[in-house]
């Protein structure tokens, strides 16, 4: 992560509409597949409440800009 080596098992939050984020990972040829096209497993559980607890300051956009 930010080119640092990580290990496994990683977990991946998000945020969102628990009726539409679980099952998108398993979308023909989406998320799923690759994992377990890597020998890996893949598991999607919807939580009441979701801590972030690292962010990363934003860098200025390179090839956009903001729009008033």
């Amino acid at each position: 992560m930010d080119g640092l080596p990580i290990r496994a098992p990683y977990t991946l939050k998000a945020i969102g509409d628990p009726a539409v984020m679980e099952p998108a990972p398993r979308i023909p040829g989406g998320a799923a597949d690759s994992v377990s096209g890597d020998g890996g497993t893949l598991s999607a559980v919807a939580e009441d409440e979701v801590r972030i607890e690292a962010t990363v300051e934003l860098s200025a956009p390179e090839h956009s800009r903001v729009v008033k």
